[in-house]
Order: structure tokens, then C-alpha cells, then sequence
């Protein structure tokens, strides 16, 4: 079984902590913000389960076709904040930069994420905005598993399980 798993991170406040030295007081400084929107529960892990790819698929069309999965904000209140912004951040695959590393017994491949209408996402350098105009927003985007061209090229792809993580961070400019 193959597998993606997202995550999410939000920031919600900053916290401070001064040096302290034997005769000083401790003092904890943070702020409090309101962000215009929530992350729906359901949405804080996100799992893609890619099933049993075929490795002749792969030498035959380099990847497999995209499966969606989406991130869902709700409580959406355009006054706060006219857009929102998504980063996914992980471990990129040395072959293909831009795609995640795979962990696990499977070798010779690596994890994409593009956008619902095919258009890469490149991890850890593409940030995509939204709108925020409605008040529950569902984000939609696509995994996919491609082969590196070495793998594929000498035929090298090892079968066997893996899995890859990303995370998401959501920011309001």
C-alpha cells in the first residue's frame, strides 16, 4: 500500500522569552491574532492512498495519472483577509527536485503535487494564493507517483511500499 500523508501547520501566535538570569523576573510576551478563515478539522491530515501502481505503467508513461485531495477552510470572513496562500514543505527527492522523497522499500521513484488543473506545484517554492470570497473554501489538489529518469531510463524502479510526507502552511498576506 502507497501512501502520501499531509499535514498541516498554523502559526497562531509568537511567543517570547527573555533571557532570565538568578535575580530576574521571567517574562512571556505573545500575541494573539484572528485569522480569516479555520482549518476544517478534517482537513488537518490529509491522507492519499495511491494503491498498487503497475511499474510497467511507469516505464510506459513516466507517472501515474493525479489523485485529488483537498484542504478545507471554513469560517471564512473576507473582511480579515482578502487572500490566502499555501506552501506544501518536505523532503525533495535528489532526482527530481521539486517532488518528495519516498521512504520505505520502494526505490527509484518520488511524489508530485500538482493543482487541480495539472500545474505543478514545486515543494518548498511554489506559494499559490486564493481568494478568500466565500466562506468555506475547498481547496483542491492532485498527487501523483513519477518515476526518476535514471529508474526509468535503465529500468531500475525497485517495487515495494513507500510513503512520503509533506506539510502545509497556510498564510494570509
Amino acid at each position: 500500500m502507497s501512501r502520501l500523508w499531509f499535514s498541516a501547520t498554523l502559526i497562531v501566535f509568537n511567543c517570547v522569552i527573555t533571557s532570565v538570569k538568578a535575580a530576574d523576573n521571567l517574562r512571556m510576551d505573545g500575541t494573539l491574532v484572528a485569522e480569516p478563515c479555520s482549518l476544517d478539522a478534517k482537513a488537518a491530515d490529509v491522507s492519499v492512498d495511491f494503491k498498487n501502481i503497475i511499474d510497467k505503467a511507469l516505464y510506459a508513461n513516466t507517472r501515474t495519472p493525479g489523485q485529488a485531495f483537498a484542504i478545507d477552510l471554513t469560517d471564512c470572513d473576507p473582511s480579515m483577509g482578502k487572500k490566502v496562500s499555501v506552501i506544501f514543505k518536505g523532503q525533495e527527492d535528489n532526482a527530481l527536485p521539486g517532488l518528495l522523497a519516498i521512504t520505505g522499500t520502494a526505490k527509484g521513484v518520488a511524489v508530485g503535487i500538482e493543482t487541480e488543473s495539472g500545474q505543478p506545484v514545486e515543494i518548498n517554492k511554489s506559494i499559490l494564493e486564493f481568494p478568500i470570497d466565500r466562506p468555506n473554501l475547498h481547496l483542491v489538489f492532485q498527487g501523483y507517483v513519477q518515476g526518476e529518469p535514471d529508474a526509468l531510463t535503465n529500468h531500475q524502479i525497485v517495487v515495494g511500499a513507500f510513503s512520503s510526507i509533506a506539510t502545509f502552511e497556510l498564510d494570509y498576506p
